[in-house]
């Protein structure tokens, strides 16, 4: 019987651990915004984009690409929060974190990955559109 009440506790735990992750992030944000030891740059970096994703605008139109729409959304929001990571630190992020320390560990990897997995993207798509392309720097001497 206490192992079924364990298990009922861990399970509604970590729903509960789920379910306050955007809100939790929400007040992380918040709180790094008034933080000293963050970087103003970084700052305005996040204010920026939080301005960008409330305007009604955006770069791919949801329109004629209702999915596709939200990519350039997406990835502002992964290259600020990226940033925002490096240029904090992460001893500042587990000092403004409110939730367990797992789920922010989870959150770090998960933007860094984002991030990697993003730039790899575009490196791809760099050299596919302009190929290895890099000038000669080297002089002939014939």
């Amino acid at each position: 019987m206490a192992r079924a009440t364990a298990n009922a506790v861990d399970r509604s735990t970590g729903a509960n651990d789920t379910i306050l992750f955007i809100p939790r992030v929400a007040r992380l944000l918040g709180r790094l915004v008034v933080d000293p030891r963050v970087p103003r740059r970084a700052k305005l970096k996040l204010a920026g984009a939080a301005a960008y994703l409330a305007l009604p605008i955006s770069i791919i139109g949801t329109d004629n690409h209702p999915l596709l729409g939200w990519l350039d959304d997406l990835v502002i929001l992964l290259k600020v929060l990226r940033g925002l990571v490096d240029d904090a630190g992460e001893e500042v992020l587990r000092d403004n974190w409110s939730g367990p320390r797992a789920q922010l560990d989870r959150l770090v990897r998960a933007l860094r990955k984002g991030d990697d997995a993003l730039n790899s993207l575009v490196a791809k798509i760099k050299r596919a559109l302009i190929g290895d392309f890099a000038p000669d720097t080297r002089t002939s001497m014939a």
